[in-house]
Order: structure tokens, then C-alpha cells, then sequence
């Protein structure tokens, strides 16, 4: 797939219920990410200069808004208004709230700190079923994977800038002046591949078919539920 640069997209993933949260035993997510990007030459550090990253979880509309809240605390607290004490604890547990409703993780390069510069990130995780249950909501088959684009500098004097902006020109023939004009014409392709697994089976196809038929919609649309973009 394709994401512009500083957006998000979301798509969704029905787990077969039934099969996943019964009897015990571990159950597994794994996925791997990697993306295209136009190198900056000049620039070491910023030679890969986008950061697209991923994450799962759960009841997207109420994590949205427990993530609108908490970015409304923290600018709260920035600006120096009232009480510091309480408003510390207000986004502590705004915190907590909101680690309940990620299933894998953080965002990937979160946990990769080492290859924040790169353009593949690899995820493993393994849960008890009875974790997994409260992780998704006691037992809530469906989750959403959020995929994110970052720039990583939107100066137009930039080494950033100037490099993208001659790759795009002389590759699309188009002018870019602005970095708005790099969102419009710059699209990264990505993959990602995530392996569900439940480690106490046996018959690992039947769990593969039933995943498939949980999933025969989504598949088929083979798109985004949207694209956002992200909030500064």
C-alpha cells in the first residue's frame, strides 16, 4: 500500500473469537514492516528521511478520543496553568487508560530504538489467552492496525527538502516550491505482514481458515478504513 507523508491509516482485523480466547496456552502476534524512501545523500543521519511505524488496538473511537485527551492535558500543562500536582496525575492516569487499549506494543520504533534510521521493523509478541481476552476488551474480536508516516523535517531549507524536492521533480516532472507540494506528489509504499498464531494448536490450518473467513471481507476490499492526518 501507499501513505502520504504525516498521515495515518487504519485498518481493521476481525479475529475468529471463538477459537482464540478458549482453553489456555500462549497465543502469538508477530509482524514485520518495510517501506521505500528516497535517500538523502547529504545528510547521514537523516539519509532515511521518513519514519513510518505501526501499532494494534483495540475499540478505535474511544482510543482516538482517550488520545485527544491526554495531547489536550499535556499542552495544558505546557502552557503552566493550573494546579501542576494534580494535572501530573490527571495525565498519568490518562496514560494508563490509554495502554489498555494497545494490543502490540507501543508505536514499533518505540521498541526498536536501534532502528529508528532504518526502514524495516520486526514486532514478536506472545500472550497468555486469558491476557489477550483483557487486552482486547474481554474478548472483543476485532482490532485495528494504525500505520503512521512522519517526515522528519518539514523546513524548506533543509538538506531534507532540497533532495526530495529534486528526486520528485526529476523522476514526476512536477515543480515542488512548498512541503505541501511534497505531500501531494511524494506517497511511500510500504508492507507490513503480520502472522496470528495460537501456539497451543495443532491443527494450525483450521485456525488459518477460520482467520480467513473472519477476514474474507477485509481481504477483499484490500484498503484503508481511512486516512487522517496526524496531530501535531
Amino acid at each position: 500500500d501507499e501513505i502520504g507523508l504525516n498521515m495515518e491509516r487504519c485498518y481493521k482485523i476481525q479475529l475468529p473469537a471463538s477459537n482464540i480466547f478458549r482453553g489456555k496456552g500462549l497465543f502469538r502476534i508477530s509482524s514485520t514492516l518495510v517501506y521505500n524512501h528516497i535517500p538523502v545523500f547529504s545528510d547521514h543521519l537523516n539519509y532515511n528521511p521518513i519514519l513510518i511505524s505501526y501499532r494494534i488496538i483495540r475499540d478505535k473511537p474511544d482510543f482516538h478520543r482517550l488520545e485527544a485527551e491526554y495531547s489536550a492535558l499535556k499542552r495544558e500543562r505546557a502552557a503552566g496553568s493550573g494546579d501542576m500536582t494534580a494535572l501530573k496525575e490527571k495525565i498519568k492516569a490518562q496514560k494508563k487508560k490509554i495502554d489498555q487499549y494497545i494490543i502490540q506494543g507501543s508505536w514499533s520504533q518505540d521498541n526498536q530504538r536501534s532502528q529508528q534510521y532504518a526502514n524495516i521493523q520486526r514486532f514478536e509478541n506472545d500472550f497468555t489467552k486469558d491476557n489477550l481476552s483483557k487486552k482486547t476488551g474481554n474478548g472483543s474480536s476485532t482490532l485495528y492496525l494504525e500505520v503512521r508516516c512522519n517526515i522528519k523535517s518539514k523546513i524548506p531549507t533543509t538538506n531534507i527538502f532540497h533532495e526530495l524536492k529534486d528526486f520528485i521533480e526529476k523522476e514526476q516532472g512536477v515543480i515542488i516550491n512548498r512541503f505541501e507540494d511534497l505531500e501531494r506528489y511524494y506517497k511511500p509504499q510500504f508492507s507490513l505482514a503480520i502472522a496470528f498464531e495460537d501456539l497451543a494448536k495443532e491443527d494450525k490450518v483450521a485456525f488459518y481458515n477460520d482467520f480467513l473467513t473472519a477476514n474474507a471481507e477485509n481481504l477483499i476490499e484490500l484498503g484503508a478504513e481511512a486516512e487522517a492526518i496526524i496531530d501535531a
